[in-house]
């Protein structure tokens, strides 16, 4: 567990391209629907699209099957090391919580298993693994998505502030700068809001 939380995430997408796509060519190396489809672009979304209009009375669902196959190294490359670390969060604080005296009580008093998780673990890890889930949601939201879409040739703002900078664009990049600042500003309020309603240690009165 802790070898997969120390990957970098363009390494991980290096690695699993030349494993599943180079060595045993089971996932399509980049793009975001195979070359043989021709996509009208209702949406925007390829999994949508796929299944919209003329695109599905052409393709049916293959074309959608292969969005899906060029979405999962991408995915995987994204989420695996977040899930990693919020799955390690969350049996730590588990543990924690469970040797309180409270939960002992409860024990001593009769009370089931799952009802003791339901009602008193799982209200008290909520916080933990919501703060760490916000910061993850972050830092994949910007340092994964910027990597991740470049590793995969995947149209998105992360590749495209990456063009941006490139070509030397200034004021696409102070407006995604910006943008990306007004996402984790909005982050951050809402995980604030839910730290109050589940904490009401958190709740102050003015």
């Amino acid at each position: 567990m802790l070898v997969v939380y120390c990957i970098p995430i363009f390494w991980l997408g290096l690695l699993l391209i030349n494993i599943f796509s180079l060595k045993f060519n089971l996932f399509p190396v980049s793009g975001r629907v195979g070359y043989d489809f021709d996509l009208t672009p209702y949406t925007g979304f390829y999994l949508i699209d796929s299944l919209t209009g003329d695109n599905y009375k052409n393709y049916g669902f293959t074309a959608f099957f292969s969005c899906l196959n060029h979405m999962f190294l991408p995915i995987i490359t994204m989420s695996i090391v977040p899930i990693v670390s919020i799955a390690k969060i969350t049996k730590v604080s588990i543990l924690e919580v469970l040797r309180k005296d409270y939960i002992l009580t409860a024990k001593s008093l009769g009370m089931s298993e799952s009802s003791i998780f339901f009602k008193h673990v799982l209200r008290n890890i909520l916080v933990p693994v919501l703060t760490i889930s916000s910061l993850y949601l972050i830092n994949v939201t910007v340092a994964g998505a910027i990597l991740t879409e470049t590793i995969f040739s995947w149209p998105g703002i992360g590749r495209f502030l990456v063009t941006s900078v490139l070509s030397r664009d200034y004021p696409v990049i102070q407006i995604v700068v910006l943008f990306i600042g007004v996402f984790i500003l909005i982050v951050n309020l809402i995980l604030e809001m839910l730290v109050k309603i589940i904490d009401p240690k958190q709740r102050v009165k003015v």
